[in-house]
């Protein structure tokens, strides 16, 4: 199970697999559809977001995640605000789902949020309360709950964060 990435081109936006791209019937994954085919591209051009595409060894579309800067308040609600890396989407096609892809892309994404340690030695994430196997996954890498779930779009995400490790020498 070899993954190929690449990172999010304009001309991307019309390749067909991409155009397809389904990840599940929820209000939540349409918003994981909606940022992928309408506002990643801007934020990528604009340098705010790196966004990867990744394709299976039969270059089918498996999935796409993101990585930017972001600050959060520490403790919430009403600490300081501190520095951190944020996955601001991570997203599996529905036909991809259950067979370790979304691990896959994870490690990937926390491979790079690694080699841009210098911004922040934190990664956060956030997910929907609902979605237990996002929520597995990422407390199986290492994440934990931070602070009280947040509404989104009349929607319910618990924040997750993980320290980075240190780098080696």
């Amino acid at each position: 199970m070899g993954l190929k990435k690449r990172v999010l081109r304009r001309d991307d936006l019309a390749d067909p697999r991409v155009e397809r791209f389904y990840c599940g019937a929820l209000k939540r994954d349409d918003e994981l559809v909606d940022y992928l085919r309408r506002k990643a591209i801007e934020e990528v051009e604009d340098g705010k977001t790196l966004v990867w595409l990744y394709f299976d060894d039969d270059d089918q579309f498996v999935g796409y995640s993101s990585l930017s800067d972001t600050r959060w308040r520490t403790p919430p609600p009403k600490g300081d605000f501190v520095p951190l890396q944020i996955i601001p989407y991570l997203a599996v096609a529905t036909e991809h789902q259950g067979n370790r892809y979304s691990r896959a892309i994870l490690g990937d994404t926390i491979a790079e949020a690694l080699e841009r340690r210098l911004t922040s030695e934190t990664l956060g994430l956030f997910v929907h309360v609902e979605n237990a196997a996002a929520i597995h996954v990422y407390s199986t890498t290492g994440f934990e709950p931070f602070g009280e779930p947040i509404v989104f779009s009349g929607e319910p995400y618990q924040r997750m964060l993980v320290r980075l490790p240190e780098p080696a020498n």
